[in-house]
């Protein structure tokens, strides 16, 4: 499928979305797939390695931020740490069992000597594999864009130059595939094939109507048809094409789409018949809600945007569903999420085909903090959850790809440069052996489709959070359920002040099975007379209750406020309640309620 970094990271940007998540180093864990019909979906096994761990890696430069698979292999490509210690450039590894990869020898192809590749996108098909990337010279002393080019390889291991499809058009080419056949457009309207050679261009029929622009494909392994996602009346409306025929045909679909959808298209993907997208949709303003899709049900207003912040032209994701190749489109009942996460608040960012079953991957609110998240399904309608443990602070998951029943996700941080904190792996046909150490998580499963008459915006459930375990030590996961920053207001009657603004952050660290005690974080008491303080090894309660000694407590001005005029307790203890919040109690006799979010 086309991976666009850029693209994907933009939509989190726009979703405000600040990912603050617990580290995990490593082990297994399993799900078991049901999508609602049926229990055919076999168990499926995950390992998470980290990206020095990773069998071949070698050098320790591997980094890839996305991953391909044809004819037999995957390809990760990405920027890794260039030799020379000077900054990133272009790689790329391969694969043939997506668990040992070797690197080949893209960093050493169509280089000067003063200039370096960025990666931007990564497809595959039948033919092979293309990377296209961005060229950047440094021989003036400042990095400048000096061209945007594409390499191709037939197996992952010798690269090339591509010869760009219009020698005579200006930019770089948006590449599509229909999983047979690569195409290529320079101006977003006209479409070339690339000859069974692998080095000649050739012009085809379709082509986009005027205003609208095509950008990139959905997933379609192997169906002979490219499903191609654009945008129209200057990016304001998204499009949808089907691509046929090796090109001779091109279908627009865009008529049939709801006509609230705003923008581009997330992702899509199709499996004969069955097309699913994810993107955004315009929501009525001051509402929160959408207007019934095509006389179809409403949506409810979780996860609406507001785009200035001015109550006007918000927008909210939305997940839709067509089974006649794209006539008619329904919306998928809200997508099910974690016991502990917030209902409603799942959102797709990347989708995948294998085999007969769609792969979402997308994330989860936790604590109103955004965590890795996958569902998989069947029919596109009925989905099963689950949330990837948390690997690193400001992460998410990649593009990911499947190979032989096995999927690889790369597991991704940061914008600028993008790092690889590791790989998540799934066994093929569930013929892993389930970790002894951690228990099967519940499985959720998506209920019935939506029967809610139109205009009537389906119930939303009250978000609800996981009871504390009822002896001490607390399970893994009470513990990942911790990690967040808190705040809220206490009061007391001995110290300073009457009443205090706090401010808890708390993390369970780079542990795969933490218990109560790998908890470490940070303490505030906000203003004047507060205080700074860390939080470590707490112990816990009968009730869950945890109790933290916090140490190294400063005053807020070192050297200028005197002893007793601030407040700085010398114990606290949190307890997690069922309305999502922690109760804090302290010495001085304060106490309060903190709820899940930094203080601004």
């Amino acid at each position: 499928m086309a991976v666009r970094i850029s693209r994907r990271r933009a939509t989190a940007g726009a979703l405000g979305a600040v990912l603050v998540l617990a580290l995990l180093g490593g082990g297994l864990w399993w799900f078991t797939a049901r999508d609602g019909r049926d229990t055919a979906t076999p168990v499926a096994t995950w390992s998470y390695t980290e990206a020095k761990a990773v069998a071949g890696a070698g050098d320790g430069g591997f980094n890839p931020h996305a991953v391909a698979a044809a004819k037999g292999v995957l390809v990760a490509a990405g920027d890794a740490p260039d030799p020379s210690g000077d900054g990133y450039n272009l790689d790329a590894w391969y694969s043939t069992d997506a668990v040992t990869w070797k690197k080949g020898d893209l960093r050493t192809v169509g280089r000067g000597a003063e200039w370096y590749s960025e990666f931007t996108d990564l497809m595959a098909w039948d033919g092979g594999f293309v990377v296209a990337a961005k060229g950047i010279d440094t021989s003036g002393g400042l990095g400048v864009l000096s061209s945007e080019p594409a390499f191709f390889s037939a197996d992952g291991r010798t690269w090339r130059l591509l010869d760009p499809p219009d020698p005579t058009a200006t930019g770089r080419p948006d590449y599509f595939t229909d999983g047979a056949h690569l195409y290529a457009s320079r101006d977003g309207r006209t479409l070339w094939r690339l000859a069974d050679d692998t080095r000649r261009w050739k012009a085809v029929d379709a082509r986009a109507p005027e205003g609208c622009r095509m950008h990139g494909r959905a997933d379609a392994p192997g169906t002979g048809d490219a499903v191609i996602t654009g945008t129209c009346d200057h990016v304001s409306r998204p499009a949808l094409y089907r691509v046929s025929d090796g090109g001779a045909s091109l279908r627009d679909l865009s008529p049939s789409l709801p006509k609230r959808l705003y923008g581009g298209i997330t992702d899509a993907a199709v499996h004969g018949d069955t097309l699913l997208l994810s993107g955004y949709q315009e929501t009525r303003p001051g509402t929160g809600t959408s207007p019934a899709p095509d006389g179809e049900g409403a949506l409810d207003g979780t996860g609406a945007l507001d785009g200035d912040g001015d109550g006007h032209d918000t927008t909210r994701p939305v997940f839709l569903r067509s089974t006649d190749g794209g006539g008619h489109w329904s919306d998928v009942a809200a997508l099910p999420v974690p016991a502990d996460a917030k209902p409603g608040s799942g959102i797709v960012n990347d989708l995948l085909v294998t085999g007969d079953t769609f792969l979402a991957t997308g994330s989860v609110l936790v604590n109103e903090l955004v965590h890795p998240a996958l569902w998989v399904s069947r029919d596109g309608t009925h989905w099963t959850t689950h949330r990837l443990r948390a690997f690193a602070e400001d992460g998410y998951l990649g593009p990911c790809a499947a190979l032989d029943g096995r999927v690889v996700i790369p597991a991704l941080t940061g914008t600028g440069p993008v790092r690889t904190a590791g790989l998540f792996t799934s066994a093929p046909g569930g013929s892993g052996t389930p970790s002894a150490t951690r228990p099967a998580p519940p499985t959720t499963t998506s209920a019935p489709p939506d029967t809610s008459p139109p205009d009537t915006a389906p119930p939303t459930a009250a978000p609800s959070a996981p009871a504390p375990s009822t002896t001490s030590p607390l399970s893994p996961e009470d513990v990942y359920a911790l990690a967040a920053p808190w705040n809220g207001e206490i009061s007391g009657s001995s110290g300073p002040a009457a009443h205090y603004r706090v401010l808890v952050t708390l993390s369970p660290g780079a542990v795969a099975e933490p218990t109560a005690r790998d908890l470490k974080g940070n303490l505030k008491i906000l203003g004047d007379t507060g205080c700074t303080a860390t939080l470590a090894e707490p112990t816990v309660r009968a009730d869950g209750t945890l109790v933290f000694r916090p140490g190294n407590r400063k005053p807020p001005l070192p050297g200028m406020v005197l002893e007793g005029s601030y407040y700085c307790p010398d114990t606290v203890e949190l307890r997690r309640t069922g309305a999502g919040e922690l109760s804090w109690s302290s010495s001085g006799g304060y106490t309060g309620k903190i709820a899940p979010g930094a203080v601004d």
